[in-house]
């Protein structure tokens, strides 16, 4: 038979009553998973940043369109590009823009004034007035006025719109872009 101290038996147990109180050492900060981390509320240079994205991409994909309406050059099937712009957009609002992929964005010669936050500076222009109208994690609404000299030459009016942002299958989309 085997014989243990009393002494190990202490020690023992008060190692077993440690380690189940402690967790072992494990930080529980750090089981905190990355959809977890993701989904903070964010400051307004990330939703900034988000719809600066969302606008320069639609730009870049526009501007297919653009230059086959100008050139001899043939853009690609709007399902290539739609892909690039559902990382941004909602299914809604890219399904949306298909007519006017498709139609050369007939009746439009500049695009800079249907997505004026291409540019990632004109965010923060003192022109630019953004108002966060709710904030959420999982959803943000943004009242922005661009009140700019080229903006109105363009539009004939300030450029305004809410925008709407929903985190969805772990990324933000602008899922609703109302113009006023």
């Amino acid at each position: 038979m085997i014989k243990i101290s009393k002494r190990f038996l202490v020690i023992s147990l008060i190692l077993i009553i440690l380690v189940s109180t402690s967790g072992c050492g494990i930080n529980k900060d750090s089981e905190q998973t990355n959809a977890e981390k993701e989904q903070k509320l964010l400051t307004d240079a990330e939703v900034k940043d988000i719809i600066h994205k969302a606008e320069k991409t639609a730009v870049d994909v526009f501007n297919l369109a653009l230059y086959e309406g100008i050139s001899v050059q043939e853009k690609p099937p709007f399902e290539e590009v739609k892909l690039r712009l559902l990382e941004h957009y909602s299914e809604d609002i890219v399904n949306n823009y298909s007519d006017f992929y498709e139609s050369n964005c007939e009746g439009w010669g500049n695009l800079a004034a249907l997505f004026p936050f291409y540019d990632r500076k004109r965010l923060d222009m003192s022109e630019v007035t953004f108002q966060v109208i709710e904030r959420k994690k999982d959803k943000i609404v943004v009242h922005i006025i661009e009140d700019s000299d080229f903006t109105k030459s363009e539009l004939g009016v300030p450029f305004e719109s809410i925008y709407t942002l929903e985190y969805i299958n772990g990324k933000w989309l602008i899922t609703e872009q109302e113009l006023l």
